[in-house]
C-alpha cells in the first residue's frame, strides 16, 4: 500500500485549519501532483471523483507520510469515512512527470447537484492563488 497522500482541498495549506497543521507535522511535501478526476464544491470544501476523461484533472499536492496507519486512523474520522468520503489508492502524476500510487479521499455522495470546479484547483477557485 502507498505511503503517500494526495491532498486537494482544505488540507493543502498547513495554516488553513488544525487538522491541516496536524497532517503536515506527520509528513513532508513531495510536490505538486494531479489526479485524473473532477472536482466539485460540496460546501466550504471540495469533493473529488474519478473520471475516465484524461482532460479532467484535480490539482493538489503529494505528501509522504511518516506513519500512514496513525495518520489514516485520524484522517478517516475527519473526512467522514465511509459516509462522506472514501479513501482509496489511485495513480497521480507529479510535477516531474512521474506516476506514483497515492491515497486519496474521494467524495462518496452524488455530485449531480454540486457546482463543478472546472479548473480542478480548489485554492484558485477560492481566490487564494
Amino acid at each position: 500500500m502507498p505511503d503517500h497522500l494526495f491532498v486537494y482541498g482544505t488540507l493543502l495549506d498547513p495554516r488553513a485549519n488544525p487538522m491541516a497543521a496536524w497532517l503536515w507535522q506527520r509528513g513532508r511535501r513531495v510536490g505538486d501532483a494531479v489526479f485524473q478526476g473532477r472536482l466539485y464544491r460540496v460546501a466550504d470544501y471540495p469533493g473529488a471523483v474519478a473520471s475516465d476523461d484524461p482532460a479532467d484533472c484535480v490539482k493538489g499536492l503529494l505528501l509522504a507520510l511518516d506513519n500512514p496507519a496513525q495518520v489514516f486512523s485520524e484522517l478517516d474520522l475527519y473526512e467522514g469515512v465511509p459516509d462522506l468520503f472514501r479513501r482509496q489508492p489511485v495513480m497521480v502524476k507529479t510535477g516531474k512527470g512521474e506516476t506514483l500510487s497515492a491515497w486519496i479521499y474521494l467524495y462518496n455522495r452524488p455530485v449531480r447537484r454540486l457546482a463543478r470546479i472546472r479548473s480542478g484547483d480548489f485554492l484558485n477557485d477560492r481566490g487564494f492563488r
